[in-house]
């Protein structure tokens, strides 16, 4: 089942159900990477609440995770929170994870149980960074 993907002014949501095979996860990365909003986004959430299972290895999240290490060198101030709910999923996207800190990319990412905690979590800095912004500009 196809993914679904939800975009607003300052991030990136995609939505994984069923089996998911690793064309899709490329698909998503080539997607964020490849939009003009790129620059401006705050955030991308990677939700798995609803994946059953994913179809291919894990060694094969180590290829998003060098391309988000590329992408880090032009945008250092991204959020990146992941969703997972059963074990296997969990253990994937944690591997992910892993593999960004081990190539010393230094985006701040979270790990959540649902969708819900994880758009608090990113509304919640994004607010906290619009608010600092306007302390600057008022001075």
């Amino acid at each position: 089942m196809p993914f679904l993907t939800i975009t607003d002014d300052v991030g990136i949501v995609w939505r994984f159900k069923g089996v998911v095979p690793y064309e899709e996860v490329d698909q998503a990365t080539n997607e964020l990477y490849g939009d003009d909003r790129f620059d401006s986004w705050k955030y991308f959430i990677w939700d798995g609440a609803e994946i059953e299972r994913l179809d291919f290895s894990d060694e094969l999240m180590d290829i998003p995770a060098a391309i988000a290490k590329a992408a880090n060198y032009y945008k250092s101030d991204l959020m990146v929170a992941m969703v997972a709910s059963t074990p296997g999923v969990f253990r994937v996207l944690q591997r992910y994870v892993s593999t960004l800190e081990r190539l010393g990319c230094h985006w701040r990412v979270e790990m959540f149980t649902s969708y819900t905690e994880a758009k608090a979590w990113v509304d919640g800095q994004t607010n906290r960074a619009s608010s600092r912004e306007n302390k600057v500009a008022l001075g």
